[in-house]
Parts: structure tokens; sequence; C-alpha cells
């Protein structure tokens, strides 16, 4: 009942969203037939935003929920291969858990970069590519390398070296 509760309260949170614009959505309908539009429009907006920004709370409770469940397994692991680490005999450690252990750290890890990949912003992923004409041809006296102050007749830039000609 209580295991994944970060997921559930997760779930609770879309569904309770779900139910709050459904009940609005039919409450706002009752007051048109009624003939009474402009309550029922505000009923519409404010019980589906109600239910949308309540929703953050709780669904951010669950995500409170699954990082904290997170760093504690990481400092558990954590614990395990430093108690390996720092004694000379192993007692209740075995091999077995160590590689158990060190394989999650490198699944955990490739997992949470792939997902921090995932997430990037299309504009972080873009490629811009700069015309060579704008580099090779000095503008407005500034080296087109570290934007130094230059003069027309200088082949390279006197700061960074630049090769301007």
């Amino acid at each position: 009942m209580f295991k994944n509760i970060d997921e559930k309260i997760k779930v609770l949170a879309i569904v309770s969203t779900i139910i709050g614009c459904l009940t609005s959505v039919v409450a706002a309908i009752i007051y048109w037939c009624d003939k009474l539009v402009l309550i029922g429009f505000a009923i519409l907006v404010g019980g589906c935003l109600a239910s949308w920004l309540g929703s953050f709370v709780l669904y951010g409770i669950g995500e409170l929920l699954t990082q904290t469940t997170n760093i504690a397994k990481g400092i558990q692991n954590i614990q395990v291969l430093s108690a390996y680490q720092n004694s000379e005999s192993t007692g209740n450690i075995t091999k077995e858990m160590i590689e158990k252990i060190q394989a999650e750290v490198a699944n955990d890890y490739e997992t949470q970069k792939q997902e921090r990949i995932d997430e990037d912003d299309y504009e972080d992923q873009k490629t811009y590519y700069v015309n060579e004409e704008d580099i090779s041809t000095p503008n407005s006296g500034e080296c087109p390398s570290c934007f130094s102050k230059i003069s027309a007749e200088d082949a390279e830039c006197p700061n960074c070296g630049y090769k301007l000609k």
C-alpha cells in the first residue's frame, strides 16, 4: 500500500486535476442551463485553474519524495562502499554485493545523464555556424577573435595574434 508512494502521489495529482476540471465543466454547464452564463464561465475558468495550480503542490511533494529516496539510496551505497574500502575484513559485505552496488551506481549515472540530455532545450542543442567571410574580414576595427581594436593595415591582431589577412 505504501510502496512507491512518491509515484502514487504524482498520479493522484494528475487524477485530482482531471476530476477538478471535469467537475468545473459540469458545474458550468448546470449554471449555463439556468441562464447564468457569467457565473458558469467563472466557475469553469476558476475551477480548472484552481485544480491545475493545486496539482503543482501535490506533484511537487511526490517529486521531493522521489529525489529524497534517490539520495538515501545513494548515501546507503556510499556507506557500504566506504565500509568495504576501510575495513580489512569484509564481514557481511561480499564481493558480489560490491559489484552489484557499483553496477547500480553506474547505471543510475547513465540514466540521469540521458535524462538531462533529453530534457535539454532545443536551443541548447543547436549548432551555430559562423560564416567564414565574417571571421576573415575585420569588422569596424575589431578583431573577430578577441574583439580588441585593430587598424585596417594590421595583418594580424596585436593582442591575440589572429591572422586578419
